[in-house]
């Protein structure tokens, strides 16, 4: 049975992309990994200010979550990308891993970004929600516009 799930979830995926995980064809590796880096470091400031002053009531929005899984799959994607795992067996696992949080980082935050924007953001009064630019900058922006 679980071979059968493997050669199901896996298969063409695997036998289609040998070298690394998402191909870019537009971006050389070494300025992806530069990007990939970036990107990190933006979005490890608000899920690390959560993680350090124990803010964990705020983990009932979604929000909180997508960008935690934002974070983990930059995290995840910078190992990938700076350390090689020489096993086969982990390095496979590994980049499973990694599409699963891609996929579920990538869902989460298209219905994220939709949601605030078309439903909550038209019927909140602006001056509440965004007292100042600062507000609108990181609770508007960085919150609530997917990844960068």
């Amino acid at each position: 049975m679980f071979s059968y799930l493997n050669e199901f979830f896996w298969k063409s995926y695997e036998t289609s992309h040998k070298t690394h995980l998402h191909d870019s064809h537009l971006i050389n590796a070494t300025s992806l990994k530069r990007i990939r880096f970036i990107q990190l470091i933006i979005h490890s400031i608000i899920p690390l200010y959560y993680l350090f002053t124990w803010r964990v009531s705020s983990y009932k929005y979604l929000t909180i979550i997508g960008m935690n899984f934002t974070f983990i799959f930059f995290i995840l994607i910078n190992l990938t990308s700076y350390f090689h795992i020489n096993n086969r067996t982990y390095r496979r696992l590994f980049k499973r891993m990694i599409i699963i949080v891609f996929e579920v980082t990538f869902s989460l935050q298209l219905t994220i970004t939709w949601f605030f924007w078309f439903f909550l953001y038209p019927i909140y009064e602006t001056k509440y929600l965004f007292p100042d630019w600062t507000q609108f900058f990181i609770v508007g922006l960085y919150m609530h516009s997917g990844c960068w």
